[in-house]
């Protein structure tokens, strides 16, 4: 029905049941971030959210990349698959062939910038890919020295997928919207500010980047790039969204950035586990 609005209320614990206009109790299964109406019964619900399956098919070319929390595990060798994409996937799991099957020119250019930023970035790494006639693997090279990517730590892999995106795109110059969830995962803290950098390399005005994270030096990172930034460019373009739950469900609350990296409120409680802990040692040393 056009112009009709629908709304969807998970029911807490129960996978896939939503409350339909808080009135109708059904299954409806996501894939990713939207109903997937393919595996909708009722033919009545299926017509009305039919926009959401246009929606889909739109947001499913380049414009949006999504990538969730946990990137699927490197493997040892891949074999060769000429299949064209610049989408990684919501595991990452495109991103071993979006490397490999770039053509020799677009190739050559996407692991230089993606070096070019390994070395500055991660600990003076870079990538290198082994090809056989079949087959091929990505290897870490540091200090001269090459190792597969799975004997290298899992913290590459799962940051592999976000660099290989990120280039990709600025190389095909498909801007729009990446969401990545817990970009931080597996990493060490002290790598974990790299990830804002990423994203502000060839930054361009064009793209939306939603970042979910649960780490304090990521937003110490990005409070830092905007203080050095007297363009204030990066300020006016950057927010935080903080979001809390209560009895009555999720709450959303806007931070604002200011010129010098500060921000206009802090939630209380958050980040503040480290300094409780230092304040207890202290405590337990003093005796008190």
């Amino acid at each position: 029905v056009d112009n009709e609005e629908l709304f969807f209320r998970n029911l807490m614990g129960e996978e896939d049941i939503f409350k339909l206009n808080d009135e109708i109790e059904i299954k409806i299964p996501f894939k990713g971030l939207l109903p997937n109406i393919e595996k909708i019964n009722d033919s009545t619900l299926s017509k009305k959210i039919g926009a959401l399956e246009i929606l889909r098919k739109e947001l499913a070319s380049n414009y949006l990349s999504y990538i969730g929390p946990f990137r699927r595990k490197m493997e040892r060798v891949y074999a060769k698959k000429f299949e064209l994409t610049t989408n990684v996937g919501i595991e990452g799991e495109f991103t071993p062939q979006i490397l490999f099957n770039q053509d020799a020119k677009i190739e050559f250019e996407l692991i230089n910038k993606i070096n070019k930023w390994m070395r500055k970035h991660l600990e003076k790494t870079s990538l290198e890919l082994l090809k056989d006639s079949s087959s091929f693997s990505i290897n870490i090279k540091k200090n001269n020295i090459s190792t597969n990517i799975v004997d290298h730590g899992v913290g590459f892999s799962q940051l592999l997928p976000l660099i290989t995106s990120k280039f990709c795109r600025s190389l095909s110059e498909n801007f729009g919207m990446e969401i990545v969830e817990q970009a931080e995962l597996h990493l060490h803290p002290a790598m974990c500010g790299s990830i804002i950098d990423l994203y502000l390399s060839e930054f361009n005005i064009s793209d939306t980047i939603i970042l979910e994270t649960h780490s304090k030096e990521i937003i110490f990172r990005l409070r830092r790039r905007i203080a050095e930034d007297k363009d204030k460019v990066l300020m006016n373009k950057s927010q935080l969204i903080f979001v809390d739950q209560n009895e009555d469900g999720s709450s959303i609350s806007y931070i604002n950035f200011l010129e010098d990296g500060s921000c206009s409120w802090w939630p209380d409680g958050v980040f503040e586990e480290s300094y409780e802990d230092i304040i207890a040692i202290e405590e337990a040393v003093n005796g008190n």
